[in-house]
């Protein structure tokens, strides 16, 4: 994504598109899992990226209005500690 974005603020280019669509939620679901900052710290044009679609009305609309503290409960990183073994492996 990073070298994708380096040709435009979108991963189609000037413009949002299906593939900023498609990829929004899979980077969504790192913040949600509490693993974004080890598998994007390195990253900026992403995280730029995703502040960008972040900013997008259609993001409150799409993705958090019907983000349910059910989905809260179940997207929560586990308590297995997953989560920090992830952030580990990364780390190296």
């Amino acid at each position: 994504m990073g070298t994708t974005l380096a040709d435009g603020p979108f991963l189609g280019g000037e413009i949002y598109s299906l593939a900023d669509a498609a990829a929004t939620p899979y980077v969504n679901r790192l913040l949600m899992l509490g693993i974004f900052d080890p598998f994007l710290k390195n990253c900026p044009r992403v995280l730029e990226w995703f502040d960008r679609v972040r900013a997008r009305d259609s993001f409150e609309y799409a993705i958090t209005r019907w983000y349910s503290e059910d989905d809260a409960d179940r997207f929560a990183p586990s308590e297995s500690g997953s989560a920090d073994k992830i952030k580990a492996i990364l780390s190296k």
